[in-house]
């Protein structure tokens, strides 16, 4: 169960991100809406969208970073492919294969040409 708490903290640098694209829209509306001062408006929602690109290659450079970061930190984990590995993952695997092999045999026992032709006949026309 995840902790509300650590979440929002968590999302809380999106508003760096968020912030200049809401008023740069809100400045677009206002230019939009105002013939005599909407100059101002369309320069300023100019600037502010310029501004959230820049902060938002800010932001990718920086998780960049951090990713790396995390690469080199767990590198020998990540190559013999140990890192994050489920606890459970082995017994899921061999669910997942001992399930494939349940099907297979089901298919093979349930296949149409196996039923015998008067049965065939019988679910044709009783399907009509």
């Amino acid at each position: 169960r995840l902790n509300a708490c650590q979440m929002l903290l968590g999302t809380t640098p999106m508003i760096f991100l968020i912030i200049p694209l809401v008023l740069a829209g809100a400045c677009m509306l206002k230019s939009g809406q105002e013939s005599e001062s909407g100059g101002i408006y369309s320069n300023i929602s100019s600037v502010m969208t310029m501004l959230s690109s820049v902060v938002m290659i800010a932001m990718g450079i920086v998780a960049g970073y951090h990713l790396e970061t995390v690469q080199q930190q767990f590198k020998a984990e990540i190559e013999r492919g140990d890192w994050e590995k489920d606890s459970q993952e082995d017994e899921i695997i061999r669910a997942i294969e001992e399930d494939s092999k349940q099907s297979k045999v089901y298919e093979q026992v349930v296949r149409w040409n196996l039923v015998p032709s008067w049965m065939r006949a019988l679910l044709y026309f009783g399907s009509l």
